[in-house]
């Protein structure tokens, strides 16, 4: 982890990484207490988010077929 990096926890619970690097037992006691209260934090601000993936190499062409398409079958 760097600083400024977020947390994804269950897949739905995420915190900014820059609050608790030096306390890891207070971020977990954070995603624990949102586990238990089923409250997603704030989103991250789309600027402050992590860029988008960028595209996998068989998609170089644009083409959005995926690899199992190219496997024969019979």
């Amino acid at each position: 982890l760097k600083q400024g990096d977020s947390v994804a926890f269950a897949g739905k619970l995420d915190v900014r990484a820059s609050m608790y690097l030096d306390k890891p037992q207070a971020a977990l006691n954070v995603l624990i207490d949102r586990l238990i209260d089923g409250k997603r934090p704030p989103r991250p601000q789309r600027s402050e988010a992590a860029p988008k993936r960028s595209a996998a190499p068989w998609d170089d062409d644009g083409s959005t077929a995926s690899l199992r398409d190219d496997i024969p079958f019979g």
